[in-house]
């Protein structure tokens, strides 16, 4: 077992190496979130099976604070009528869902932090998360309740499909 989590280290490293190396910019977040940012803001309907307690770990009885209320308005207004997308929405949105605390499933919750405060003259932006996320899985010989996932982002106007296939 500590073979394979000596290889897994090396693989992690040489990742982060390869990343850094083409400009990107390592990003971090906390690994108890809100689910607000572990689905809400991912636009993650309210009523989806994986936001149910076989797929999230909540914690128990405890809330966040909502910091950017302007920002949560229009995640709210988009989940409810599209908001300005042309989308109209999934109908409904839980604000005391959105507050409640949970283990960190998917490191997108770090990427949308991570977008929700970037400016218009920091573009292009480079960034990726590699960290540790929590599900509750069946634990077997291949399973287990935590997992690292890797993923990248690049912002920025003029992008196409290109770019990412030279990434």
């Amino acid at each position: 077992l500590q073979k394979e989590n000596d290889r897994l280290r090396v693989m992690v490293e040489e990742i982060r190496e390869k990343l850094i190396g083409l400009g990107f910019v390592e990003t971090r977040g906390p690994l108890v979130e809100l689910n607000f940012w572990n689905a809400d803001a991912l636009f993650m309907p309210a009523d989806h099976p994986a936001r149910g307690i076989h797929d999230v770990f909540f914690v128990k009885n405890l809330k966040g604070k909502v910091l950017d209320k302007e920002l949560w308005g229009r995640v709210q207004a988009t989940h409810e009528k599209g908001w300005i997308t042309g989308s109209r929405g999934w109908g409904n949105w839980d604000f005391e869902l959105a507050r409640r605390l949970v283990l960190r499933s998917q490191t997108t919750a770090v990427s949308a932090r991570t977008l929700s405060k970037l400016k218009k003259e920091n573009l292009p932006h480079k960034m990726f998360v590699i960290d540790r996320n929590f599900r509750p899985d069946v634990i077997d010989a291949k399973h287990a309740a935590d997992f690292d996932m890797c993923e990248g982002i690049v912002v920025g106007e003029g992008l196409t499909l290109r770019n990412l296939l030279g990434y």
